[in-house]
């Protein structure tokens, strides 16, 4: 994969054994993650981030390997990758799991600031206290 990869909407581009990768959670990667673990996956997602119990390697080595999938690699290119992983980087797939679920939930434009201030009309300027048009 080239380091030139480019993350998919909703996605991320992740590192894997010094390899990158558009990695991507669509909906039916999600729903056969839930029905082949029987855990939902907003559960995963508390678990992710310290809301929930202890978080299994497993559930994290699957929705890395779904998001390689819907990144466009095949099931068994994905598997392989994941193979190739050795033990040490079980924390670094717990970091892509929580990536890719934020990525998958949260708009990418929601991390941007309102530019307008809070309440309903603007001030004139910075002294004046009498909102426009009143």
């Amino acid at each position: 994969m080239s380091i030139l990869a480019e993350a998919p909407l909703g996605g991320i581009v992740g590192e894997i054994n010094g390899n990158s990768y558009p990695m991507v959670l669509r909906i039916a990667e999600i729903e056969r993650f839930e029905k082949h673990h029987d855990f939902g996956v907003f559960g995963l997602f508390d678990q992710l981030l310290d809301r929930g119990g202890s978080v299994k390697l497993t559930y994290c080595r699957d929705i890395v390997a779904l998001s390689l999938i819907g990144g466009g690699l095949t099931e068994r290119a994905a598997d392989q990758v994941l193979a190739d992983c050795p033990t040490h980087a079980a924390l670094a797939l717990r970091g892509l799991a929580q990536e890719l679920l934020l990525a998958a939930f949260v708009p990418p434009d929601a991390a941007k600031k309102k530019e307008e201030p809070d309440g309903s009309s603007r001030l004139t300027d910075e002294t004046d206290t009498t909102p426009e048009n009143t």
